[in-house]
């Protein structure tokens, strides 16, 4: 039985595991993607596992932030910034989202994906992915992510949900 939860402390080992397998089977030097400390995220009540049983088979940690942007205002055009109105929007920051190579292709990522959004629907979603991960990158895209930028040989792609949990792409 599968099930899409909060982690706990008492996981992090079998996660530990499950992120060791994603390192063997991408051919990653544990330099270049470590382990990320995954404890004082629990605190955090940030890290989302899909578990088969007891065994995890797919990660995500997931950092929020409500960041300021610019209202334009549709009648000048000045933006209200120099009036001083700002308004807040959540930004949802993927920082690792994984899966078990055993189960590319078997819609975990999609359902991993689904609890996220269902679970946080307003503002926006980014993640950052390498330029050479093309199989992310097309997951994200299909999934409604758009490329906004390239920065430090990451390629950021965003997601903006409005209140009734469809997607915009007025950025």
């Amino acid at each position: 039985m599968r099930r899409l939860k909060k982690l706990e402390t008492k996981e992090i080992e079998a996660t530990n595991k499950l992120l060791r397998r994603i390192q063997y089977a991408l051919e990653l030097e544990k330099e270049s993607f470590p382990l990320p400390n995954l404890e004082p995220l629990i605190e955090d009540k940030c890290i989302h596992i899909d578990k088969e049983g007891t065994r995890p088979i797919a990660l995500a940690v997931v950092r929020h932030e409500l960041v300021p942007y610019i209202v334009k205002d549709e009648k000048s055009s000045a933006s209200l910034q120099e009036k001083g109105i700002f308004k807040e929007e959540q930004l949802n920051i993927i920082t690792l989202f994984a899966v078990d190579p055993a189960f590319w292709g078997k819609k975990v990522a999609d359902e991993l994906l689904n609890y996220l959004e269902g679970s946080y629907k307003h503002g926006s979603w980014l993640i950052k992915i390498k330029p050479t991960n093309k199989r992310a990158i097309s997951f994200f895209y299909k999934r409604g992510y758009r490329e906004l930028d390239k920065q430090n040989g990451k390629t950021i792609m965003l997601k903006r949900l409005m209140k009734d949990g469809l997607a915009s792409w007025d950025f």
